[in-house]
């Protein structure tokens, strides 16, 4: 039940264009002050949403070097990890 909230919480916390009224005020707000740890965010959401696994986690990876919280990318690699049953890792990025 936990981890299904979780999953709520992530497509809420990622900028995405849907037909939500709240979706263009998450598209207006920036993930991060720092444009760079922005872009890499928003590749690795785009890669996530693709299932390119790995390639969202370079991403993220690349976005927390430059902003280290964003909080919504370790929450992004938790839910990587999952899927990739690297629980003890998962565990450590949603903490």
């Amino acid at each position: 039940m936990a981890l299904g909230g979780c999953s709520a919480f992530l497509v809420l916390a990622a900028p995405t264009i849907t037909n939500f009224p709240v979706s263009k005020l998450l598209a207006e707000t920036a993930i991060s002050q720092d444009l760079e740890a922005a872009s890499f965010f928003q590749q690795g959401v785009t890669r996530y949403n693709r299932k390119d696994l790995q390639g969202g986690e370079y991403a993220f990876r690349q976005a927390l070097e430059r902003d280290s919280n964003l909080g919504a990318a370790r929450n992004y690699l938790g839910s990587i990890f999952m899927e990739q049953n690297r629980l003890y890792i998962a565990l450590q990025e949603y903490t």
